[in-house]
C-alpha cells in the first residue's frame, strides 16, 4: 500500500521559507554548478508561491548569469547562436514566459517563447531536451495571443495560426 500525500498529514510546503534558504545559500561561495541550481531554484520557489513578479526577476537573474544568448531588452531582432550554456536555460525561459502569462504581459511572453523555439532549433547538442522544450513553448505560444479570448482580430488570427502550427507539428499532442 502506498499512501497518498494528503493521507500523510504533511505540512504544506512553505515556498517563502525555501526561498529565504536559497537567498542565504546564494551568498556563500559555492561552485558554479551549485550556484546555478540555487539561482534557478530561487525562481522556482517564487513561481510555486505564485509571486510571479519576483519569480520573473529571479528567472531573469538566472538567464543573465547562465544564458550566453540572453537579451534582457525583450527584443526579438537578435541573432541567437549556440554556445555552451547552463543546464536549466530552457526551463528558465519557459517559466519566465509563464510568469509573463500569469501577469498578462502577453507581448513579453510571446517574445520569450519565440526565442525559446528559435534557440531549441539552433541547439545541436541537446536532442530530446530541445525537442521537448520546443514543443512546450509551441504549445504555450497561442496563449501569448490571449487565445482563446483575444482582444483583437490580429490576436485571434495569430492565435489560430499558432494552434494550427502546433497541431501540424505535433498531431498526437492534445493541447
Amino acid at each position: 500500500y502506498q499512501p497518498e500525500p494528503e493521507e500523510l498529514d504533511l505540512p504544506k510546503p512553505d515556498y517563502h521559507k525555501a526561498y529565504a534558504f536559497y537567498e542565504e545559500a546564494i551568498k556563500l561561495e559555492v561552485g558554479p554548478e551549485l550556484r546555478e541550481k540555487i539561482r534557478f531554484n530561487m525562481g522556482e520557489m517564487k513561481f510555486l508561491a505564485a509571486d510571479y513578479y519576483t519569480a520573473r526577476r529571479e528567472y531573469e537573474k538566472y538567464l543573465k548569469e547562465f544564458d550566453p544568448h540572453w537579451n534582457p531588452h525583450y527584443t526579438s531582432d537578435r541573432d541567437i547562436t549556440f554556445s555552451h550554456q547552463g543546464h536549466f536555460i530552457y526551463e528558465a525561459r519557459l517559466k519566465l514566459a509563464e510568469t509573463f502569462l500569469h501577469v498578462s504581459s502577453f507581448t513579453y511572453a510571446r517574445i520569450v517563447l519565440e526565442d525559446l523555439i528559435t534557440l531549441t532549433r539552433k541547439d545541436p547538442s541537446s536532442g530530446e531536451k530541445s525537442s521537448l522544450y520546443r514543443r512546450l513553448a509551441s504549445r504555450r505560444l497561442p496563449y501569448a495571443y490571449r487565445f482563446p479570448r483575444p482582444d483583437s482580430d490580429y490576436e485571434l488570427e495569430s492565435g489560430i495560426k499558432e494552434v494550427r502550427n502546433f497541431l501540424k507539428n505535433y498531431p498526437s499532442d492534445s493541447m
